[in-house]
Parts: C-alpha cells; structure tokens; sequence
C-alpha cells in the first residue's frame, strides 16, 4: 500500500542571486548534451527504529537548514537566478510493504524518483519516500536531487544531517555557506581567482595535443570496446604504492592511466580532465550545494619513466589541477574559444578520469546495470541521466566547452574503509562521496578492485581514434571492503567483453 505524507519547512530568510560557478557548469552541461543528472541515496534506517512521523519531520527540519533544498531555477532576459523559497511543504510518499519485500521496494522507489525529471522553475529539488515494514518502522528513506542543485560531497552533509538528527535529535553544528552567498561570494572575489585559474587553463591548452587519444570519429563508427578488470591483487598494489609515495590512491590509479595513454599514444604530453570537488577551501565542506568543475590534469612524461617514477610527479600535476578547476567558467570559455581560434581547432583532451568514493556501496552491487561491469554507460552508485525539462533560459547552442565531451574516460571506484560495526550498511545506499571519507569509517582489512582498460578496437587493434557516442573506459579501478562470494579465480586476469 502507497499513502502520502506532507512535511513542511520555514527558513528564517529568502532571496535570489546569480548560480555558482559550480551550478552554472552543470546547466552548461545539461544544456549541450539535453539531458539532465539526477543522484541521490537510499538510507537504510532499521537500526534506528523510527516511525513515519519521526522521518518526515526530520526531513522537513533538514530542508529549513539547507537553503539549497528551498531553491528554485527562473530565468528573466536568458539569465538564470537561483531564488530561495522561505517556507513551503514537500509531499512524501510511503510505501508500506512486508519485511521480505522493502529492500525491493526501496530499489524500485529510488529507480522511479532517479529517472524523472525535475522542473527547476517550479518543482523544489528534493524527492523523499520512505519504505516502511510490518511493524510500521521506517526500513529506508529514500532521497533524490537533481545535480545542478546536490554533489556528491554535499549528500554525504545531508546523508549525515538525517542520521544526526534521526539519532540525536540535533543537527551537529552549523550548516555550512548557503549557495546564495556563495555565489555573492564568487561575484566579490571571483575574478581574481578565475584570472590564476584561466593563466593555468590557457597555458597548458596552447602545448598539449587537440584531443588526448586522437580525432573524433564519425557518429556510429565504433573503435574502443572496454575491458573489466576485477582483482584484490590490484587493490593490495594501489595501497602499497599510495602508502609508498605518501599519496591517494587516485593518485596512483591516474598515474598508471597517464603512463597507458602515454605509452599507447605516443605521447610526452598526457592531457586528462578531472573532475574537481572544490571542497578544499574550510567554508567550503559543508556547502550543500553542486561546486564541482572541470580540472585540466597535465602531465609531461619523461622518456622511460616508470610508474615509479611517474607517481610524484602527477601527484604533483594533480594538486595544480585541483587549485586552478575553481573558476567562472564563462570566463575561462571565452578565452577557450580564442585559443581554438588561434590554433585552428578545438582543443579539448576528450579524455576524463573520475575518482568516486562508494564507501556504503556493496560489491554485489557493482555489476549491476550502468556500471563499467554492467551493460550501461553511468555507474548506478552516481546519477542517473532523465530527459530534461523545459529549460529555456539554458542555451540549447552553448559552446562545447561548457561541457567537455568525455569520449573515452576512466571511472575509478574506491573504498579503503569498512563501516563501523554500528552503522549498518544497507543493500543498495546509493550516495557517492567524492572527495571526503566518513569520520566514523575504520580501515578495511579484505577488498576488492573493479575497473576496465581499453583494450584494442574491434578489430583487435591498438590505439586509434575515439568518437563521442560510445564513451570508453581507458583506465579504473575500484574496491569494496567485502568480497564478493564466489569470485571468479580468473578474476586477475583481464576479460575482454564479446561484441
């Protein structure tokens, strides 16, 4: 049986400013490739024992704090603003199901909030259901944002902001900047960080090669397949090196990609893009709100070098890009256009490696669809891709830098903490987070790695050109504090897909 259930919110102010940087990047994004990112998490609260009411009020108490869940999206004269409603309501719905029945239930739930469509104008940027049990406790609360609005770091805040208040009745702390003054902030002080951020962008833009892996190919010409790899011995070996060289393991895991690329293309360039969380800055990790943006990794290999060896020094290239992705992209477009202009073409490394932290993701569930193992393009621990909606204040004909086409990317998945004994870890809690790990994780002892490398096309050749359709794993790698039963013993061994 499906009821709904209405919580309300008052905030202590309203307004409206410009979007942040870090929004105005994903719309930019949305907008080329017309479709929009939604993600979210389904928590599972048994361990608590809490009823219906208890829920609901927590999460209308969590929007009143987060003005970002307040927010909607209007356009006037093809500018969007970001405007913050005071007090409103949030219709939630609850599913009352036998106990053998609500982890299936929950999954069904977060699929269908998942794949609609949010309507910024209109529509506040929260979905909430719950999945209750026989004994009419809530089992899971399930919550879904869209990504113009929520990252990966900022529903980790609001994932521990439920339990706290859930558990102890109190939120722990203040709530961090509110997305309103921090794009008051941006418009102060923004240009002369853009300004450090663009002489970093365009210095590397005028050396590197227009695309990491070659020309773009033409729609429907296929040349990558990709390749899974599922191994323990390459989780043991990225945590030896990180510890080895006083590093992450992203770290490592980029530099063995870089290494590939270079090698493979015959490149002493290697140009990457890296997604950036921009939660270094203290008033920062606690925004509610998207700040991630494009980075630019370059990384000059010297000949012969071994991964040894390559390790520092993208370390190092990898602490540039984090320093200079935080940036009015409007800016650093303009000055992208020039530099295309200037070199006859558009220059754009196509190439992306992206770290994610699934720290309550289980192992079972990383062949699922949508992951690198499984037949889809887009991890199911992250967001799910819906038609977007009407959004006529987002330029369907931006610039492609706006949103810098991934045609082949590597998508790297790791966990190097277990739960603590008293947290339970749900069947399917699907938040990601990026850029932080839980204070209350301990180290795991036993994992597993999960990733894929490109292999050759499929005609069995190396290297080559990519095109924009059928994006390719050049390079991953994940874990997951458990192992999976009945593992394959091959598992250490490259697979290649048929088809």
């Amino acid at each position: 049986m499906t009821r709904s259930v209405t919580t309300t919110f008052e905030s202590t102010r309203g307004g409206e400013a410009p979007l942040t940087w870090g929004q105005l990047t994903m719309s930019l994004a949305m907008s080329r490739n017309q479709q929009q990112f939604n993600l979210g998490a389904t928590m599972d609260l048994t361990d608590l024992q809490v009823g219906v009411e208890v829920v609901v009020d927590a999460i209308g108490r969590l929007m009143a704090r987060h003005e970002s869940l307040h927010t909607l999206i209007r356009g006037e004269g093809g500018e969007a603003r970001q405007v913050v409603i005071p007090a409103g309501s949030l219709s939630i719905s609850v599913e009352e199901c036998p106990e053998d029945e609500a982890d299936a239930r929950a999954i069904s739930l977060y699929e269908r909030q998942l794949a609609m469509p949010f309507e910024f104008g209109t529509e506040l940027p929260i979905r909430a259901g719950l999945v209750t049990a026989d004994d009419g406790s809530v089992r899971y609360a399930v919550l879904t944002f869209p990504h113009l609005f929520i990252d990966g770091s900022a529903l980790q805040v609001i994932r521990d902001d439920v339990r706290d208040v859930l558990a102890h009745g109190e939120f722990r702390g203040e709530p961090g900047l509110q997305p309103i003054d921090l794009a008051r902030d941006q418009q102060r002080s923004g240009p002369a960080t853009t300004a450090r951020s663009v002489t970093y962008w365009t210095h590397n833009l005028r050396r590197i090669r227009p695309t990491t892996l070659g020309p773009v190919r033409a729609e429907g010409e296929r040349q990558f397949r990709e390749a899974h790899l599922d191994s323990p011995a390459l989780q043991a070996a990225v945590k030896r090196l990180a510890d080895l060289h006083r590093t992450s393991p992203a770290a490592v895991l980029v530099s063995a990609t870089v290494l590939i690329l270079g090698n493979w293309t015959d490149n002493s360039c290697v140009a990457l893009n890296i997604p950036v969380a921009n939660r270094f800055r203290s008033q920062h990790r606690k925004v509610t709100s998207t700040l991630v943006q494009q980075g630019l990794l370059v990384v000059d290999l010297p000949a012969g070098a071994t991964l040894d060896e390559l390790i520092p020094l993208t370390a190092a290239a990898l602490l540039r890009t984090y320093r200079f992705a935080y940036y009015d992209p409007a800016e650093l477009n303009r000055e992208r256009r020039a530099i295309d202009a200037e070199r006859g073409q558009e220059i754009n490394p196509l190439c992306c490696f992206n770290a994610i932290d699934t720290e309550y993701a289980r192992p079972d569930e990383l062949d699922g669809p949508g992951h690198p193992g499984g037949p889809g393009a887009v991890p199911p621990l992250l967001e799910r891709g819906g038609h977007a909606p009407s959004m006529p204040f987002l330029s369907p004909g931006a610039p492609r830098h706006d949103a810098p086409s991934t045609v082949a990317g590597a998508h790297c998945e790791h966990r190097l903490s277990a739960p603590r004994k008293d947290r339970t870890v749900p069947p399917r809690d699907r938040g990601s987070h990026p850029d932080s790990r839980d204070p209350a994780e301990e180290p795991a002892e036993h994992g597993r790695c999960r990733g894929g490398t490109v292999l050759a096309d499929r005609d069995g050749h190396r290297g080559g050109p990519p095109h924009q359709d059928r994006p390719a794993v050049v390079g991953a790698a994940s874990n997951a504090a458990r192992t999976r039963s009945g593992a394959d013993p091959g598992a250490d061994r490259l697979r290649r897909p048929s088809g």
